[in-house]
């Protein structure tokens, strides 16, 4: 079975050529979808385990607990850092350079056939295997640089999405003027364009010069592909508008209407990340396929072939042992990498601390603006509500069980004047903690540590306030020992008044997030290697404190921040967490404080 390149006669017009591009792209895919599906699942399974162990290199390099908006570039300068990011990128590289050359072999044999169908996979990866092997590494190693602006440019929409999006980068983009932005977008079209004109063969190129078809050609690719662009940017903008509406008719079926407001913008965060996603795949294969249609236009207008030009023979590869090396290298990878891929999915991974620019909500002792502060129907409701974390605080029993409780004593929760560590479980296990709300009438238990892990676990990331553990040695031990039993590591932080406790969790578990309570902040602490973060109280807070604290690679948490005015002041000061009596509020003003006021309110009369 041979395929060559069927005798066409293309129209030298941008209408066309979109209208070309479209039609491929709309028929007979199904292959495509299925390759790509495989290969972003074995980039991910690859890729991932990789970057945490990297992540977690570099932070150990630069002595950083967080990567901050204030010592990032520090951090990236740094030799050891900036090699390992340079070997990232070289692995992301070659997957790109997979991808790219996946794509091209694929839109070049379903435009070779006459009927436009589905191409067998088995012929792409002949095609891509062949060339991966055959071309000298050297070449390889030449066509990086190509490869990137080629992914940078078919992505710009995805990327302005994705700058706009993001907090930490649509700060930097408001620093710098619009001018030079769309600058940046025209100079990288240009160059793209003029990398893929200039690529062709030599005997190609002579046999435009001199008639003006050179030109005409080099002009009809750049406005085709401005357009398509465009055309791009606004098929993406509708998918998007239907994407919102379908989360929000969604949210009113089967939402609460007093949390629908702060579902739906959790919702749509998490909806915007997996655009951006979705968008980099889908620009890259539109991209590619409108350039190997500019590609068969070139052909169609001269006498001679593209040298890439290809027959396929019905061989996987010339030569078995190629076969062999690709088909166990894949397998190899897959089965190095599934079990840290899965323990990653389950138990999450530093990659969790990673949120530049993002301020996230904790609910102070789970939704204690409704519900009896450390309790179970208090850490469950602050679950629905969104939250990003649950502040919980941690006091052991005198037969060791950790259970939560913010008093030394059980006087203003239950109305039993005893100090916890002088009780047993059994002996408090009927006490209502939830007596001194009046208006809850329910009987609530004072629950266990290991029950609130069991419900939080993979729903809600844990702030777990220790108290003084002065007259009970082997808090810590234990509190670190339940952390392991339900693989919480990358799930809480630990925070305490008391350094000598959070020293204490750093010396059994250096990958245990540890928080300092503190009403001060001194370069000592600042300089600690057991401190990851800092929980301030918000009044205490100015810019020049969440900088310096960013500044020596740490995070901010600010308490208890319940007025409007507090938690817009705490939006602007930069700061990574707002501990808040009520998230859904707390989320509602951080929407708005981020510009999109207008919305807010056509949510609020919408859910109303």
């Amino acid at each position: 079975m041979i395929y060559t390149k069927k005798s066409t006669n293309i129209k030298n017009s941008t209408k066309t050529i979109i209208r070309d591009t479209i039609h491929t792209l709309l028929h007979g895919n199904l292959n495509l979808l299925i390759a790509q599906s495989a290969l972003i699942l074995i980039f991910t399974m690859t890729f991932t385990p990789i970057l945490t162990f990297a992540v977690k290199s570099i932070q150990k390099l630069a002595n950083v607990s967080y990567f901050t908006p204030n010592n990032l570039l520090r951090v990236i300068m740094n030799p050891p850092s900036l090699l390992i990011i340079l070997l990232l990128l070289a692995i992301t590289s070659v997957f790109m350079l997979i991808e790219l050359y996946f794509l091209s072999a694929y839109f070049k044999l379903k435009g070779w056939q006459t009927s436009q169908k589905n191409p067998p996979l088995k012929m792409v990866i002949s095609v891509v295997a062949n060339k991966m092997i055959r071309t000298p590494v050297i070449a390889h190693i030449r066509s990086i640089a190509t490869v990137w602006v080629t992914i940078i440019n078919a992505n710009i929409p995805a990327i302005l999405f994705f700058t706009y999006e993001n907090r930490f980068l649509n700060y930097l983009a408001a620093e710098v003027s619009n001018v030079a932005i769309w600058s940046i977008i025209i100079a990288v079209i240009l160059i793209s364009t003029t990398i893929f004109f200039f690529k062709k063969p030599r005997q190609t190129q002579q046999e435009y010069s001199g008639t003006g078809a050179h030109e005409s050609a080099l002009k009809t690719t750049l406005k085709t592909h401005i357009i398509w662009l465009a055309l791009q940017s606004v098929a993406f903008a509708i998918v998007y508008a239907v994407s919102i509406g379908i989360a929000l008719l969604t949210v009113i079926r089967i939402t609460e209407r007093q949390i629908a407001v702060a579902t739906f913008i959790r919702l749509v965060d998490r909806l915007d990340h997996y655009f951006v996603l979705i968008l980099f795949i889908m620009g890259t294969i539109c991209h590619s396929a409108l350039f190997s249609r500019l590609d068969d236009l070139r052909l169609s207008n001269t006498s001679h072939h593209h040298p890439d030009t290809f027959h396929y023979h019905g061989k996987l590869l010339h030569k078995a042992r190629y076969r062999n090396v690709l088909v166990i290298s894949i397998i190899a990878i897959l089965a190095m990498n599934l079990f840290f891929f899965y323990d990653i999915v389950k138990n999450g991974s530093i990659l969790d601390a990673i949120s530049i620019g993002d301020i996230q909500i904790t609910a102070h002792r789970g939704f204690s603006a409704h519900y009896p502060e450390n309790t179970m129907p208090s850490v469950s409701r602050a679950i629905e509500e969104k939250s990003d974390y649950v502040e919980i605080d941690v006091r052991m029993t005198k037969d060791g069980e950790l259970v939560l409780l913010h008093d030394a004593s059980l006087k203003r929760t239950t109305g039993l004047n005893r100090y916890i560590w002088e009780m047993t479980y059994e002996e408090i296990e009927a006490l209502d903690a939830g007596m001194w709300r009046r208006e809850f009438l329910e009987i609530v238990p004072i629950p266990k540590l290991r029950d609130v892990f069991e419900l939080a676990k993979g729903q809600v990331y844990l702030n777990i306030d220790l108290k003084y553990t002065g007259y009970q040695d082997d808090v810590v031990p234990r509190l670190v020992s339940l952390i392991h039993e339900y693989d919480m590591v990358w799930q809480c932080i630990v925070t305490s008044t008391h350094l000598d406790d959070l020293a204490e969790i750093k010396a059994i578990d250096p990958d245990i997030q540890t928080g300092y309570i503190t009403y001060q902040i001194s370069d000592r602490v600042l300089e600690s290697d057991f401190v990851d973060a800092f929980s301030m109280k918000s009044t205490l807070v100015s810019k020049n404190v969440v900088e310096s604290i960013h500044r020596s690679g740490k995070k901010i948490h600010v308490w208890t921040v319940n007025t409007r005015s507090e938690i817009e002041r705490m939006s602007r000061l930069g700061v990574d967490n707002i501990i808040t009596d009520n998230p859904v509020f707390a989320r509602e003003v951080l929407y708005a404080a981020g510009g999109d006021r207008l919305l807010l309110t056509l949510l609020k009369v919408v859910f109303e």
